[in-house]
């Protein structure tokens, strides 16, 4: 039994696989039956699914409840409520769903918006505002950067192309820079201008000190020998001129700053060390001058880039999640709760906080004041906080796990609990996981990461398996092929082989990289495993969609020659009168009338076309990949440019959801997060644990702060040639990589149920020690520290036939028995006249009031209804969707009150873009004389004629049949003309 009391004030640290969803609907589920308004419970999490999972899960447990003893006894259990009764789930139940709309179960992002919103004019936010979509950011993102290029210096432009250095060179200057600063600018907008201007540098070396310098090295009592001799020379030119590079990155100079003082096997004397200490005292004030330049030349051009980036946002009237977070982490809102309650409508008294281990300091900034006066407050309000630092993945977007580790010192009164039963994972499972991360110091050579690794470690607390008689296996196996490579055909058989002795149980093949998955899926399918794409796959991994964009590039260019070739050589060229001989006069035709098209009827219906064309020469997967293109493509037309590259652009950015449920699923362990798999294999173990490159290193003073020291990067040579201080900030950024790689391995692990194959590289030629990588801790942990040969299997534990042992459940079918609904007949006449009918009453015969089976929550989703339902009335062609403010306006006029109205507008301009919904509302629809099953002789006629169209929406008829009034009105028609007559109408029914 769980104590839930309702002003318990709780922290539980729980480990992967324990339970914490369900502690956390314990606690929401217990303050709705001690009578709590649900609209004073705010639970947050940090994505759609983890939201919308504790919703789930909070209907389900009380619905179970509601209809069972049983479950409404193991409920009370849970929560600590003896004596719970189905009745009074059953009343809970009905309270939640009848004010669904006003639950406050929701992201992060969408409780600050909602605050936001109810503070607009105090924080400065445009009137009205709406939140900037991908697209949209992307879009003015790379307009800030074209403002900036066009109106900077030379200087300026200097510095943006030193931003690039390293950069992807397959991407284009544009896309290079745009990535660069996009990913640079959540840094500058976290920080101080002091932050960027900390380091205060020595001067620089002088030709007199570069003098003192070299005749220091020429006098020093050196070695005698050719090679002493030579290392001697080089170093004194090095110096010369001021190669610092080069001074710690060869010879001795590279050997005194790693500390390694040998020099072939012999000791390099102490007067040659000496003799090298005033060259590299002018290294650090040289590199600490160009660091401090740098730094600040980066922060400059970022200020440059958000005050372009701000305007541009302020001309649209749009903010990003991120400004909405930053102007209320400065506003402290929640230091007044009266005030804030007041303007949400209701009092937060319940704090539950999810997954907290992801959050930012500028997110704690503003929940913190809430959380305060909730635990320092004597009244009967709860405060209750799950996370776990072992699972934060998402430093890379602003989350500092740190912060979890001081709640106990920041807020009063919190109780403590750990959580380490594992409710997942098998035995084996949890034996190998514990191995691996109980102690680090086995591996010996992790170079300056050492401590990191080391915290990490001695904060694990050992695992348990609930399970223990749940059959499982674990194996660590080296790639096959080559010494220290990987033989992509070998290792696809491999994964192959694993998942067909898996017994038809459910895969998860985790990896690091985005790239990795469309690799690893196509491999699979050519061994005719059937895997799905998880977290989005490219559309242009489809052939008939690289044909359209190739169409698009010819219209944003008729010189583009590749894009003309592509398209003059493809099923359309005959569409477009191209061919093998055609020549530019033909492509500039093609180019200018496909502009003319795609600025007059749109992208969605243009592309449409094509792709109808294309959709009937393709297989099934294929035209889902086209349909999802078409409607791509008609969301794109709400935003449209005048370059069709634009579209490009969005298109090869864009990644859409694979729809099948295939047992085994390829995804990369973040998007892994959360879910679970029968077998998890971990084919990407071999990256280092702090290997990224980034540009930017950072440094906090402690966890809860935002950073007040950052630096540009350098090499790892020159690294270790600064002074302490600047080592400080990189090793402590060094540090929180490797915090997260161990993070990213953990989650990965726990992600297995019953099996967990732990694949990695085979020793190089040239390896003397363990790589300081995942596939370096798991050696040092599993089978020690020697060389390991390819293809073979260091470690295992358990039962390599485990899935014989257990029974493979077949996914549930659908229930094809019709649902038999016997309608109550009406009673009751006019009193005069004709008798009237709704024509829906021609449907049957009414035996049962079916509106009494939804009673619970009409109210509130008949509001949405009649909401969706007025909006769609003010639309005549999709080209002409109101924008927010006069859906809102709408709203109002016709007194329609409901939470969220912006949210909602924003949903149904999305809804609108469907392909199905987007070509019922385009007036080209009805020029095709296929849209509609029209006969013969009514095709013929509208062929013949000019087509005219005309929309009426709420449409009032009545008509005489059989004695009978049969009125109503008909939500939108469309007659169809042809000259002066109506030859066909189209009747659409909102619902």
């Amino acid at each position: 039994m769980t104590n839930v009391a309702i002003d318990e004030r709780r922290l539980i640290r729980a480990s992967a696989g324990t339970g914490k969803t369900y502690q956390l609907t314990n606690r929401y589920i217990s303050r709705l039956l001690n009578g709590i308004a649900p609209d004073e419970i705010l639970a947050v999490t940090f994505t759609r699914n983890a939201a919308a999972e504790i919703l789930d899960r909070v209907l389900v447990r009380l619905a179970a409840a509601a209809d069972s003893d049983a479950e409404a006894e193991r409920l009370a259990g849970a929560i600590a409520e003896p004596g719970l009764t189905c009745d009074r789930c059953r009343e809970a139940l009905a309270g939640v769903v009848d004010t669904l709309q006003q639950l406050r179960i929701s992201t992060l992002d969408s409780y600050f918006s909602q605050v936001a919103t109810s503070f607009s004019l105090e924080l400065g936010l445009p009137t009205p505002w709406q939140i900037l979509d991908e697209l949209q950011a992307r879009q003015l993102k790379r307009e800030a950067v074209r403002r900036l290029v066009r109106s900077g210096s030379n200087k300026t432009l200097q510095r943006l192309v030193n931003l690039m250095t390293g950069s992807d060179s397959t991407r284009s200057i544009e896309d290079s820079l745009v990535q660069i600063v996009s990913k640079l600018h959540t840094v500058y907008l976290e920080t101080a201008p002091e932050a960027w201007r900390w380091l205060t540098p020595p001067p620089r070396s002088s030709d007199d000190n570069i003098e003192a310098a070299t005749e220091t090295l020429t006098a020093a009592a050196w070695p005698e020998g050719k090679r002493w001799d030579s290392a001697r020379e080089q170093a004194i030119d090095i110096v010369a001129n001021r190669n610092w590079q080069r001074l710690v990155g060869v010879g001795l100079g590279k050997k005194i700053v790693e500390d390694d003082l040998t020099f072939y096997g012999k000791e390099i004397p102490v007067q040659v060390v000496d003799a090298f200490g005033p060259a590299l005292s002018l290294l650090q004030a040289d590199m600490a001058n160009d660091l401090a330049e740098q730094t600040a030349a980066t922060f400059d051009i970022l200020e440059m880039f958000d005050n372009q980036f701000a305007e541009l946002k302020r001309e649209q009237r749009c903010v990003e999640f991120d400004d909405i977070t930053r102007v209320l982490a400065d506003a402290t809102l929640g230091t007044n709760a009266a005030r804030l309650a007041h303007r949400l409508n209701a009092t937060v008294d319940h704090l539950l906080l999810d997954e907290f281990q992801d959050t930012s300091s500028q997110q704690w900034q503003v929940l913190e004041p809430l959380a305060r006066d909730i635990t320092g407050n004597s009244q009967q309000r709860s405060f209750f906080c799950v996370g776990d630092e072992k699972q934060a993945i998402y430093g890379w977007r602003g989350g500092v796990a740190g912060i979890f580790g001081t709640l106990e010192e920041r807020l009063d009164g919190l109780a403590h609990q750990d959580l380490k039963v594992s409710y997942r994972s098998s035995k084996a499972v949890i034996d190998t996981i514990n191995d691996v991360f109980s102690d680090a110091s086995r591996h010996g050579d992790l170079e300056d990461l050492d401590d990191a690794v080391a915290d990490w470690t001695g904060r694990y607390v050992k695992h348990e398996a609930h399970h223990h008689d749940r059959p499982g296996y674990t194996c660590l196996r080296t790639h096959p092929g080559d010494p220290g490579r990987v033989d992509k055909d070998l290792f696809a058989d491999l994964l192959a082989e694993i998942i067909g002795d898996s017994g038809g149980h459910s895969v998860g093949i985790l990896v690091r990289q985005n790239k990795t998955v469309g690799e690893l899926v196509t491999q699979l399918r050519l061994r005719d495993v059937v895997a799905s794409q998880e977290g989005g796959f490219p559309l242009t991994d489809s052939a008939p969609v690289l044909v359209l964009l190739s169409l698009v590039r010819l219209a944003d260019h008729p010189a583009d020659s590749l894009a003309a070739f592509h398209v003059a050589n493809s099923p359309l060229g005959s569409l477009l009168e191209l061919g093998p001989e055609s020549g530019p006069a033909d492509f500039a035709r093609v180019s200018r009338s496909l502009r003319e098209q795609l600025a007059d009827r749109g992208y969605g219906t243009v592309l449409g076309q094509y792709a109808r064309q294309l959709a009937t020469s393709t297989n099934l997967d294929e035209r889902f990949r086209l349909a999802q293109f078409v409607r791509l493509a008609t969301r794109y037309d709400r935003q449209a440019t005048l370059r069709p590259a634009a579209f490009d652009r969005f298109v090869q950015n864009e990644r859409f959801n694979d729809p099948s449920t295939d047992r085994v699923r390829v995804m990369t362990i973040h998007q892994a997060k959360g879910l679970e798999f029968d077998v998890v294999i971990l084919p990407e173990l071999d990256a280092r644990l702090a290997g990224r490159s980034d540009l930017l290193a950072a440094q906090r003073p402690d966890p809860t702060a935002p950073p007040d020291r950052v630096l540009r990067t350098r090499s790892k040579d020159i690294r270790l040639a600064l002074d302490d201080d600047i080592k400080a900030v990189y090793q402590a950024d060094r540090n929180r990589d490797a915090t997260e790689a161990l993070c990213v391995m953990y989650v990965a692990m726990t992600r297995a149920r019953h099996a967990l194959h732990m694949l990695i590289p085979s020793s190089g030629k040239t390896e003397k020690t363990l790589p300081p990588s995942a596939a370096g801790l798991l050696r040092a942990a599993l089978c020690g520290g020697d060389t390991v040969a390819p293809g073979e299997v260091l470690a295992e534990r358990g039962n390599p036939d485990w899935h014989r042992e257990v029974e493979l459940v077949p996914p549930p079918l659908p229930d094809d028995t019709p649902l038999d609904l016997q309608l109550t007949p009406i009673t009751g006449s006019r009193r005069r006249g004709r008798g009237r009918r709704a024509p829906s009453g021609l449907e049957g015969a009414s035996l049962t009031d079916v509106a009494g089976i939804f009673e619970i929550g009409s109210t509130a989703n008949r509001e949405h209804g009649t909401l969706v339902h007025a909006w769609l009335e003010a639309i005549e062609w999709a080209d002409e969707i109101p924008d927010n403010d006069r859906l809102e306006l709408i709203a109002r006029r016709r007194q329609i009150h409901v939470d969220g109205l912006a949210d909602r507008a924003n949903r149904f301009r999305d809804q609108l873009q469907q392909p199905e919904l987007a070509r019922l509302l385009n007036r080209e629809s009805y020029a095709d004389t296929g849209f509609l099953p029209l006969d013969t002789d009514i095709t013929t006629t509208l062929a013949a004629g000019e087509l005219e169209v005309e929309v009426h929406c709420e449409y009032p008829f009545a008509i005489n049949r059989d004695g009978e009034i049969l009125n109503g009105t008909i939500d939108r028609l469309v007659l169809l003309y042809s000259g002066q007559e109506i030859v066909a109408a189209d009747t659409i029914d909102f619902k």
